[in-house]
């Protein structure tokens, strides 16, 4: 039994002994999409229409709110680490001219393809499932 309290001491003198790695710094506060709020620039490939304004706020970790530019849209959303995923979500039904409208259904078409985003500074991308950038986006003020 002396024996085994010996190795048990031992034991704990030489854990005791060891030099402790310093702590990690802690890690940088993560970029959250909570709560911001984004203009669209381009959309795929595309400057947007000057004076239409197609908007992305990311009103919870669950739910997209904006503008197309002529209607207001809501969606749900699922985010996981860079993956981003934009759910079946409905907007208004106003009519605007031809070149309104056909940017509005660029814009939902495209907020339909995205699958992951990443930020740039102050630039939001947002990609489909091949890497091809579906829309960029330039941060605002504007909160949720």
């Amino acid at each position: 039994m002396r024996g085994l309290g010996f190795v048990f001491g031992l034991a704990f003198f030489i854990i005791g002994c060891q030099s402790v790695a310093p702590m990690a710094a802690p890690p940088a506060a993560a970029f959250t999409l909570v709560g911001s709020a984004w203009i669209a620039e381009e959309i795929e490939g595309r400057r947007v229409l000057d004076q239409v304004q197609s908007t992305l706020t990311f009103e919870s970790a669950e739910r997209i709110v904006g503008s197309t530019g002529c209607n207001r849209y809501f969606a749900p959303l699922q985010v996981s680490g860079t993956a981003l995923r934009v759910g079946m979500g409905g907007s208004t039904r106003r009519a605007c001219p031809p070149e309104i409208m056909e940017q509005e259904s660029r814009f939902l078409a495209a907020l339909d393809a995205v699958r992951t985003y990443r930020r740039d500074g102050s630039t939001l991308l947002l990609s489909d499932d091949g890497g091809q950038v579906r829309v960029r986006l330039k941060q605002t003020d504007a909160t949720a």
